[in-house]
């Protein structure tokens, strides 16, 4: 890998380049008064395993396109331990994951807020964020619970049968 083109420092780096970090740099270097760097320990996700996800999941987990972490043994699950899948490429775990887009159920975010005391973690109060990051393409009319104009380009899954 070559270093050429490189600067000596950056105002940012970012490490991993997964969605979240893929829209966390790309909104950064909308300034053009600051320098990002993204950095990313996978390689490219440009293959075909990954771009025909429901044909080649089960063989991007546990290979060089994921970190294979594992769980401590869970006492609540009689001393089990778990795969955690996590990408290591570009796209990071969407790239290995069925590029499922799944933003997480209201109930987790309310009890957060609620129950927990993260303030500003709501369902309510985190939806504008999802909002603002998405990129809505689909014939489905979802509009309202899911965004435009923003960076991740989320569609409804195409019912092929």
């Amino acid at each position: 890998h070559s270093l050429h083109g490189l600067n000596s420092s950056y105002d940012f780096i970012v490490v991993g380049a997964g969605s979240a970090g893929c829209v966390v740099a790309s909104r950064l270097s909308e300034d053009p008064n600051v320098s990002v760097l993204l950095i990313e320990a996978g390689g490219n996700n440009q293959t075909f395993a990954v771009r025909s996800p429901f044909l080649t999941c089960p063989q991007l987990q546990n290979s060089e396109k994921d970190w294979a972490f594992r769980t401590v043994p869970q006492e609540r699950t009689d001393g089990r331990v778990s795969c955690w899948p996590r990408g290591k490429t570009l796209g990071g775990s969407s790239s290995i994951n069925y590029m499922l887009y799944v933003r997480g159920d209201r109930r987790n975010y309310d009890q957060w807020a609620k129950e927990l005391g993260c303030i500003g973690w709501s369902y309510d109060e985190v939806l504008p964020f999802f909002l603002k990051s998405e990129n809505y393409v689909s014939s489905v009319g979802e509009l309202g619970f899911h965004g435009e104009g923003g960076p991740l380009q989320v569609t409804h899954m195409q019912d092929g049968n």
